[in-house]
């Protein structure tokens, strides 16, 4: 096992699933959610941010 990993942690592709959102075989879904989740900037200068909805989802999710 990795020590560096936090084996109680949820993986990110596992919390998509937990959460709703599949994870697509091209990646899509889960770049999405890694820009999300670091706030990258788009094309345009705004940034990446989970709506609130879905950040309460995460935050319940790993509440538990």
């Amino acid at each position: 096992m990795d020590k560096d990993k936090n084996p109680t942690a949820p993986s990110q592709v596992g919390l998509m699933k937990a959460i709703g959102i599949p994870d697509d075989k091209k990646g899509t879904n889960r770049g999405k959610f890694n820009k999300e989740l670091n706030q990258d900037t788009n094309d345009e200068g705004g940034l990446y941010q989970f709506s609130k909805k879905l950040l309460a989802k995460i935050r319940a999710k790993l509440a538990k």
